[in-house]
């Protein structure tokens, strides 16, 4: 999917003036706040934080500098790997939009895979949201069993019994979700990352704190660059969390 999404945005032969605009001069258009937090949400969504450092600790147990450079690397790759797969979708996004295509279901964003496979994409589309569905069904009760078992000082081993009961009460309330927006599938994606969107600055707080106290990482505090960058994004998301909370509720 992430190879197809690559190949589409250049396939359609997009105006690269356009996306450098865009990329140096961000904007918001209008009505699409939720969107904007959503592709932020989906992009660095919340509890990849907590995935992220329970894999961490039990691939690097100690924390010697080149365990903390092959942290740093795998991190670095995973996030530059999901930027760029995100500006290649709202590239391909964009070329449909200006074709004048409104989508309004799953089966319809099937679409903007035609330029390169083109009767294939419906078939091949519908695999990635399921395969896209599967790694979620999988990292997100995952990411909360390490989550709360850790918090609450349980065995954090993921066969334990209560690491089981954390993950099957996630797994139970995505799936009543899921059956209570069944027939709105795009709405029910677009609001679950919106609202990973407007928590990610949150759990960022106590990240940028945590990695900046030395009796927790010692030696190996956050350097003065990564703190400006990370409190900037900070600033960002969360003004653009509350803007679509006051823009939801009528306020603006």
């Amino acid at each position: 999917m992430t190879f197809i999404f690559l190949v589409t945005a250049v396939a359609i032969r997009p105006s690269i003036a356009e996306i450098m605009k865009g990329l140096l001069m961000p904007s918001v258009p209008p009505d699409s706040i939720m969107t904007v937090v959503g592709l932020i949400g989906t992009t660095v969504f919340t509890y990849a934080f907590f995935m992220q450092s329970s894999a961490a600790k039990t691939k690097w147990r100690e924390a010697s500098p080149e365990n903390i450079a092959a942290s740093q690397f795998d991190t670095y790759l995973s996030i530059g790997v999901g930027g760029l797969i995100s500006i290649a979708i709202i590239i391909v996004a964009a070329g449909m939009h200006g074709r004048g295509i409104e989508i309004t279901n799953a089966g319809q964003m099937a679409i903007q895979l035609e330029p390169v496979l083109g009767p294939w994409a419906r078939y091949f589309f519908g695999v990635g949201l399921f395969v896209a569905g599967l790694t979620s069904t999988i990292t997100a009760p995952l990411a909360t069993g390490f989550a709360l078992t850790e918090i609450f000082a349980l065995d954090t081993d993921i066969k334990s019994s209560m690491f089981r009961v954390f993950m099957g009460i996630i797994l139970l309330t995505g799936a009543v979700v899921g059956i209570a927006f069944g027939r709105s599938p795009v709405q029910a994606i677009l609001l679950a990352q919106a609202a990973n969107g407007i928590l990610m600055p949150i759990s960022a707080v106590f990240v940028l704190l945590a990695v900046n106290n030395k009796n927790i990482v010692g030696e190996y505090t956050n350097k003065p660059i990564n703190n400006i960058l990370g409190w900037l994004v900070v600033l960002v998301v969360f003004g653009l969390g509350i803007r679509m909370l006051l823009t939801a509720f009528g306020v603006i």
